[in-house]
C-alpha cells in the first residue's frame, strides 16, 4: 500500500504539475494530523491522513527531481534548432563506441561511427568571453575517437540543441527520457578533432575508478570472446547495448527476447546463482554463500551504474539473503514493494519508463502464479517412497521434464500478462517468445557465467579467460542463431496498433483488483479476467471502430490530410470517408529507419493497420525510403508510381520493386488525367506526369495530385521543377485552399509562378530547419498565403469540414487546434 500511495503522488505531480509548496503543506498537515489522531486511537481516520501525507510526499519528491535545475542551466542558451557553440566541460563516464548499422540502399547518406559521452558543461563562449554554465548533456561525436577519458576537461566545438517534445504521434519522447536523467540538451560534434582535452583527470575518484573498471572489463571481453559475439557479451554483462548492431537488436525485439539484452533481474539472478551452486556442491557454507551473494549483487549494481531493474533485483536478493541469515522470511509482495520504493526514491521518473514497468510486472506474475509454476509435491510417506524408489534415469528425466515445463510456463505467463503493455509500446505481438525463451535461457546462463569468468580471469590467467571466452562465444552464438531463425519464420510475430492508453489502464487496473479480491483459485480467475479484458478493452473496440469507419459513412464524412514531420522529406496521410487511408510519399533524408518509424507510429496512433494505397511521387530516396519497412508492418492495397519511375535504373528503386513483389503488393502506374471518385463527390486527380514523361529528371516527373473534397481543393506536387513545372503552369489555373510547396520550398521550383498559378490560402513546406529558404518564405507571405512548415509546427492535420478547414498540430501528446 505504501508503494501504491507514493506512486500515486508521483503520477499526480507528473500529470497535474502540483506546486511544491502545496505538496509540502499537505504533507506536513497530514502527517501531523496522523500523529495526533493516532494517539487518540481513531485508527481509520489516522490511516487516511497518513495515506494523504504519503501521496503528498511522492508528489513533492517527483516535482523536485523533474522541475528543479540549476540557475545557469545550459538549456537556456539554446533552442530546438541546433546552434554552433564552443563549450568547455567535464566528461562523465567512459566513452561508448556505438557500432554503426549496416549500410542500406535506402539510406541517403552512409552511416558514420559514433562515440557517446555523458557531458557536464561548465563554460560557454560568448564572443571573446567565457560564461559559467551548469547542467548535464549527452555529447555525440560522429566519429570514433580515442584519448578522452572520464573526468577530462575538454573543449568542444559543435552544435547544441535543446531536446524537443515529439512532433508526431507515437514518437519516442527523448525529451522526457533525457529529462528523467537530468539532461535537457544534446551536443553534437562532427569530427574527433572537434574535441580537445584541456586538463587530464585525477584517476583516484570513485567515478573515475568505475569508468576505468568498466572500460577494462569491456576490453577483456573483446579480447577473449569471439568478435561476432563480443558486443552481445558486453551488452548483457556491462549494459553496453550500443556495441550491438541495431539489426541484431531488432531481431531480439520481434521475437520477444529483447529483455535478454537489458541488464535486468534475470541477469543478476543468474550471476548471483553461482554462489548458491557452490553451496549446493559443498564448496561454500550456507552463511558464506549468502554473504558473498549480498556482496556480489551490491558490487554488480555499482558496476552497471545502478540501473533500475538491477536495483530492483538487488534489493530483493539482499533482503532475501538477510532474511535467511537471521532465520526470517518475508512476504514476496512486501519485498517487491520495498524494491519499488527504493527505485522510485532514486529516480521517481522511472515509474514511467517501460523497462522498470515490465520488470516489476514480470516479478509480480511469478509471485501470483507461483502455485502453478512450483506446485507442492505430495508429502505422503507412500508417495515419497515411490518417488525415491524409481531408477535414477527415471528420476533424472522427470526432473528435467519438470524444469523445462516450468520454464515454458513462466515464459508463457509473463508473455501472457505483459502482452497489452508490449503491444501498446512496441506495436508487436510475439507468440514466438513463449517458445524461444525456454530454448535460449540455459545457453544464455552458461554464456553469462563464462563471460563472468572472462572478467575474473582475464587479468591474472589469460589462458583460462580464453577458454571462458570460447564457451561464452559459442553459447551466445547459439542464442543469436536461434533468435535469427525464429525472426525469419512467418507468423512468429506480427505488428499491431496495440491497445490505447485507456485500455491499458482498464486492463491492469481490473487485474490488480482481481488479485486483491480473490485468494482462492486466484490464478484461474486472473486468466479468465485476462481473456475477457483482452476482448472487451482492446480487440472488440478496435474491430468495432474499423467496422464503423468502413461501413457507416456518417462515422466520419470529412477528409483528413496529415503532413508528417519526417525532417527533410515528404509524407502526407489522407484519411478518406468510409475508412480508407492513403499515403502520398513516405521518406526522409535523415534515414530510412527514422522515416519508417515516425510514419508507422503515426498510423498506429490513429489505429490504422491497413493502407489502401501508397502513391510515390518520384524516384528520390527522401520520398520513398520508408516504404520497404512499411510494407513489412502494414497490409497495403497497392503502390502507385508514375511511368518514368518504373523505367528508372536506380538500384534503390529496383530493390523497392523487388520487396513489393516478395510481399505480394501490387505495383500500379498512374498518369495524366487519372481520376478516383470518392464519397460525397470528393475526388483525387492526377495532373502530372504524362505517360511519356516530361523528358527531364526525376523531380520533373513527379506525380502531382489534386484533391477535391467538401468544396475545398488541395495540391501535392512532389519535387516538381523545370519542364514538369512548366507543363503544370500551362494547365488551367487553380484556386487552392492548401498546397504543399514543390521540392520542399526550393527556389529551383519556381515558387512565385507556382503560387500565382495555384492561388493558395495555405502553403506547407516539408523540410528541415536548415533547408528552409527565407526568400521562398517571403514570396509565400507576399502572395497573402499562410506559411506552415513541419520544421516549425511539426506534424499538421488538416480536416476538410463543411464549415472550414480545421488545422491541428501535435503538441504535448495531443492534437491541438491551431489558430
Amino acid at each position: 500500500m505504501l508503494l501504491t500511495l507514493f506512486a500515486a503522488g508521483i503520477a499526480i505531480d507528473r500529470y497535474c504539475n502540483v506546486h511544491w509548496a502545496i505538496s509540502v503543506t499537505v504533507a506536513v498537515i497530514s502527517l501531523a494530523s496522523w500523529s495526533w489522531i493516532y494517539q487518540r486511537r481513531h485508527f481509520k481516520v489516522a490511516v487516511c491522513c497518513l495515506g494523504i501525507g504519503i501521496i503528498a510526499c511522492g508528489s513533492f519528491w517527483h516535482h523536485g527531481r523533474w522541475n528543479w535545475f540549476e540557475d545557469k542551466e545550459i538549456a537556456a542558451y539554446c533552442s530546438n534548432r541546433a546552434m554552433p557553440v564552443c563549450i568547455r566541460g567535464r566528461i562523465l563516464g567512459e566513452p561508448r563506441h556505438a557500432v554503426k548499422a549496416d549500410d542500406s540502399v535506402f539510406d541517403p547518406m552512409p552511416r558514420n561511427d559514433q562515440t557517446i559521452f555523458r557531458f557536464e558543461p561548465t563554460e560557454i563562449r560568448n564572443g571573446d568571453q567565457w560564461e559559467d554554465v551548469a547542467g548535464r548533456s549527452t555529447l555525440f561525436v560522429h566519429d570514433k575517437i580515442e584519448g578522452v577519458d572520464f573526468g577530462d576537461r575538454v573543449e568542444v566545438v559543435g552544435k547544441l540543441v535543446a531536446l524537443r517534445t515529439p512532433t508526431s504521434p507515437g514518437q519516442f519522447d527523448f525529451q522526457k527520457f533525457s529529462r528523467a536523467k537530468g539532461e535537457l540538451t544534446a551536443l553534437h560534434a562532427r569530427y574527433g578533432e572537434s574535441i580537445v582535452v584541456v586538463e587530464d583527470v585525477d584517476r583516484f575518484s570513485n567515478a573515475a575508478l568505475l569508468s576505468d573498471l568498466r572500460r577494462w572489463l569491456n576490453e577483456l571481453i573483446w579480447k577473449h570472446v569471439d568478435h561476432e559475439q563480443a558486443g552481445f557479451a558486453s551488452a548483457i554483462l556491462l549494459g553496453n547495448r550500443e556495441q550491438l548492431n541495431i539489426e541484431h537488436r531488432e531481431r531480439f525485439l520481434v521475437t520477444g527476447t529483447a529483455h535478454l539484452l537489458a541488464i535486468s533481474g534475470l541477469h543478476v539472478g543468474i550471476l548471483a546463482g553461482i554462489f548458491l551452486f557452490m553451496y549446493r556442491i559443498g564448496f561454500l557454507g550456507r552463511r558464506w554463500a549468502l554473504l558473498l551473494t549480498i556482496a556480489f549483487v551490491i558490487f554488480y549494481s555499482w558496476l552497471v551504474e545502478f540501473r533500475p531493474p538491477v536495483v530492483r533485483a538487488s534489493v530483493l536478493l539482499v533482503l532475501f539473503c538477510i532474511g535467511r541469515l537471521v532465520g526470517r522470511g518475508g512476504s514476496e509482495f512486501n519485498l517487491v514493494a520495498l524494491a519499488g520504493l527504493v527505485v522510485l526514491f532514486i529516480n521517481p521518473a522511472d515509474m514511467f519508463q517501460l523497462g522498470p514497468q515490465l520488470s516489476f510486472l514480470a516479478f509480480a506474475t511469478l509471485v501470483i502464479f507461483k502455485s502453478w509454476i512450483f506446485p507442492q509435491l505430495s508429502q505422503d510417506p507412500l508417495d515419497r517412497l515411490i518417488r525415491n524408489s524409481r531408477p535414477w534415469p527415471v528420476r533424472f528425466s522427470q526432473r528435467i521434464t519438470k524444469v523445462v515445463g516450468q520454464m515454458v510456463l513462466v515464459s508463457l505467463l509473463i508473455w501472457f500478462i505483459g502482452l497489452p503493455l508490449v503491444a501498446a509500446n512496441f506495436h508487436l505481438v510475439t507468440p514466438a517468445s513463449a517458445v524461444v525463451n525456454p530454448i535460449v535461457i540455459l545457453p544464455m546462463a552458461i554464456g553469462l557465467f563464462a563471460g563472468l569468468g572472462v572478467c575474473v580471469f582475464g587479468g591474472p590467467m589469460p589462458m583460462l579467460a580464453d577458454g571462458c571466452g570460447w564457451i561464452c562465444g559459442k553459447c551466445l552464438g547459439f542464442v543469436s542463431s536461434t533468435i535469427e531463425a525464429a525472426s525469419s519464420v512467418s507468423g512468429t510475430y506480427w505488428w499491431t496498433a496495440g491497445p490505447t492508453t485507456a485500455s491499458l489502464l482498464l486492463f491492469y487496473g481490473f487485474l490488480f483488483g482481481v488479485v486483491l479480491i480473490f485468494q482462492n483459485h486466484r490464478e484461474l480467475r486472473i486468466v479468465c479476467a485476462w481473456c475477457i479484458l483482452i476482448v472487451f478493452s482492446w480487440l472488440l473496440p478496435f474491430q468495432l471502430d474499423k467496422f464503423l469507419a468502413r461501413n457507416l459513412e456518417s462515422a466520419d464524412s470529412d477528409i483528413k490530410c496529415t503532413f508528417v514531420d519526417v525532417g527533410h522529406g515528404s509524407c502526407v496521410l489522407f484519411e478518406l470517408p468510409g475508412g480508407q487511408s492513403m499515403l502520398y510519399d513516405a521518406g526522409s533524408l535523415t534515414s530510412a529507419r527514422f522515416a519508417s518509424t515516425t510514419i508507422a507510429n503515426l498510423l498506429w496512433s490513429k489505429q490504422i493497420e491497413h493502407l489502401d494505397a501508397i502513391v510515390i511521387s518520384h524516384a528520390d530516396l527522401d520520398h520513398f525510403n520508408a516504404v520497404p519497412a512499411l510494407v513489412s508492418r502494414f497490409s497495403i492495397g497497392a503502390v502507385h508510381v508514375g511511368y518514368p519511375m518504373v523505367e528508372s535504373d536506380s538500384n534503390s528503386v529496383s530493390q523497392l520493386f523487388k520487396m513489393l513483389k516478395e510481399h505480394g503488393v501490387p505495383l500500379r502506374t498512374v498518369a495524366w488525367d487519372d481520376r478516383v471518385e470518392l464519397a460525397d463527390g470528393s475526388s483525387i486527380t492526377v495532373l502530372l506526369p504524362p505517360e511519356y514523361g516530361t523528358g527531364d529528371n526525376d523531380n520533373s516527373n513527379s506525380v502531382v495530385l489534386r484533391i477535391d473534397a467538401g468544396g475545398y481543393r488541395a495540391l501535392l506536387p512532389g519535387d516538381l521543377e523545370k519542364h514538369g513545372m512548366q507543363m503544370l503552369l500551362l494547365q488551367p489555373a487553380l484556386d487552392c485552399d492548401l498546397v504543399m510547396m514543390p521540392h520542399h520550398g526550393s527556389k529551383n521550383s519556381q515558387p512565385s509562378g507556382f503560387l500565382e498559378w495555384s492561388k493558395p490560402e495555405r502553403a506547407v513546406i516539408c523540410a528541415s530547419h536548415s533547408k528552409l529558404d527565407p526568400n521562398v518564405v517571403s514570396q509565400i507571405e507576399a502572395a497573402n498565403c499562410d506559411v506552415l512548415a513541419t520544421a516549425v509546427q511539426g506534424s499538421m492535420q488538416f480536416e476538410f469540414a463543411e464549415e472550414a478547414i480545421r488545422i491541428s498540430t501535435w503538441m504535448d501528446g495531443v492534437w491541438k487546434p491551431m489558430e
